[in-house]
């Protein structure tokens, strides 16, 4: 029972950081400033998939130097995830942000499609983020969006 308690003292714990890391908290079917609900005891309760987003820092240059939305001069975002069979779980648009926790997913494989805007409202960074796999567990991945 000890190494159970342990294990979900350790996932609750890494999932906090994860969520605090990733911005202003879990985006189930439409944009909320709640967290998931990381309960694993809760009936229904279902894995979250986090996502850091690294935007490009150096627009037009070769070689891809991952940042945050401030140091790349992202201003906004949109995002949208689909399954693998292409059917839509997750989209929105806001502020930028540094990363993404997706709640109340099935497990299965996803694609992040991503696209960040200047300023001005002019789409300068984008990418789809393939081989998202979310199984039984909290699930963290990284994805680069470089500038276009």
């Amino acid at each position: 029972m000890q190494g159970r308690r342990g294990l979900q003292a350790f996932s609750a714990l890494l999932a906090t950081g994860l969520a605090l890391a990733a911005g202003p908290g879990c985006v189930p079917g439409e944009r909320t400033e709640e967290f998931c609900d990381m309960d694993d005891d809760a009936e229904g309760a279902q894995p979250a998939l986090g996502i850091d987003l690294a935007w490009d820092v150096v627009p037009g240059d070769e070689e891809f130097v991952g940042g945050d939305c401030e140091a790349a001069g992202v201003a906004t975002m949109r995002w949208e995830l689909v399954d693998q069979d292409g059917e839509p779980w997750s989209q929105g648009e806001s502020a930028c942000l540094d990363g993404l926790d997706l709640c109340d997913l099935p497990p299965g494989s996803y694609v992040l499609t991503v696209e960040g805007l200047d300023a001005g409202g002019e789409v300068r960074w984008g990418s789809s983020c393939d081989e998202l796999s979310l199984v039984r567990f909290d699930t963290l991945f990284r994805c680069k969006v470089p500038s276009r």
